[in-house]
């Protein structure tokens, strides 16, 4: 079952970087997202394969998630106050900064296009 959703998770963002050209991620992002992946990967498998049992697999994932989830969901400003090094911190909020990906150049607007503003409508008296 988790080999299929990988697979079909690869193979989707596969196909989307071919088609597109590139997906352009910072370094940054890939160690973030790869290592809460690789580890994630690791503690499914180890439970599959008869390892520790469920309930050990399921604090493993809590607390490998929870760390992410807090940097993930928490401005650059509550990062600092974790109490971090310095360093962690701008590396970490610079990684999830780029999880978007570098600025897109606005859109070419066709020809003949003009701003135009919606037409105000008056409510009801």
């Amino acid at each position: 079952m988790i080999g299929s959703n990988v697979f079909s998770l690869a193979a989707l963002l596969g196909l989307a970087a071919v088609v597109a050209g590139e997906i352009p991620l910072h370094r940054r992002v890939i160690a973030l997202e790869g290592t809460v992946a690789m580890l994630i990967a690791a503690v499914c498998f180890s439970v599959a394969v008869g390892g520790p049992g469920p309930g050990v697999g399921l604090l493993t994932a809590g607390a490998v998630l929870t760390p992410y989830l807090v940097v993930s969901g928490v401005s650059p400003e509550r990062l600092a106050d974790l109490g971090l090094p310095r360093a962690w911190t701008r590396w970490l909020s610079a990684a999830v900064a780029d999880e978007d990906g570098p600025p897109r150049p606005p859109s070419p607007r066709p020809p003949g296009h003009r701003n135009r503003r919606p037409a105000r409508t008056q409510s009801p008296p």
